[in-house]
């Protein structure tokens, strides 16, 4: 709902979403509903920080077309730094 109105401003509101869902098909749900980031639990304080620097550091190109408003879906893959796919318990769990 907060890319429905081209005119208003939260249209362009990057939209961060932390859910205990990761599964595939949930996040390309995320992702063409125009959430900017996804941040799968169990969150932590590094996962998080990332996620919001990269919004703030790299800000995705919003774009509008006749069935989608939101920041570009398409994205470059960049390297995750192997601390970012552990958890802060568990050395192996990795997500």
């Amino acid at each position: 709902m907060l890319r429905d109105y081209l005119s208003h401003p939260s249209t362009h509101v990057p939209v961060l979403m932390i859910t205990g869902y990761a599964e595939k098909h949930v996040v390309e749900a995320a992702r063409d509903a125009g959430v900017t980031e996804f941040l799968a639990k169990p969150v932590t304080v590094d996962g998080l920080g990332a996620r919001l620097m990269s919004v703030i550091e790299n800000p995705r190109q919003f774009i509008s077309s006749g069935t989608f408003v939101g920041p570009d879906r398409r994205r470059r893959q960049l390297p995750v730094e192997e601390d970012m796919r552990q958890s802060a318990d568990c050395g192996r769990c990795r997500y």
